[in-house]
């Protein structure tokens, strides 16, 4: 079993875990296509929307591109989906971008105590998991940067 951690940053243990994962098994959201995510239908606070509606104004104001990456918590560790609290698209509009990996992937083979060592806390990663995810999802992130720059 996978124990909470709490709010108490826990003592670090240099870790390089091995995993299989890949930059390939980054998800980016589509509706045409078929992903991990999964959304939940439960509303969000009213405050909580118009700050994010608000946000995505702004960014097209400005020109920006959202983007919002899914970053899996401890707890999250054998889920085979993103979940996400709600359906971030409909919300932030059309100039918006979802990726993540999915927790079962990204941690496959780690036994609990080396996915401890991944963790500052039950939901911040620790040097050990920056560095595992990092590399990951950079290449995602590179890729649509690269499609709103050539637009």
């Amino acid at each position: 079993p996978i124990y909470p951690l709490g709010d108490n940053f826990t003592a670090f243990t240099p870790f390089t875990p091995r995993t299989g994962v890949t930059p390939a098994d980054v998800e980016i959201y589509s509706a045409s296509a078929k992903n991990d995510f999964q959304f939940s239908r439960a509303p969000l606070p009213a405050w909580q929307v118009c700050f994010a509606r608000q946000l995505a104004e702004l960014a097209r104001t400005n020109e920006c591109r959202l983007v919002m990456l899914h970053i899996p918590m401890l707890a999250d560790a054998p889920d085979t989906t993103l979940r996400e609290r709600a359906f971030w698209p409909d919300i932030f509009g059309g100039d918006f971008w979802l990726l993540g990996i999915p927790p079962a992937k990204l941690f496959a083979g780690l036994s609990d105590q080396e996915l401890h060592w991944l963790f500052t806390n039950g939901a911040h990663f620790n040097k050990n998991g920056m560095t595992l995810f990092t590399p990951l999802i950079t290449p995602a992130l590179l890729k649509i940067y690269e499609a709103s720059t050539n637009n």
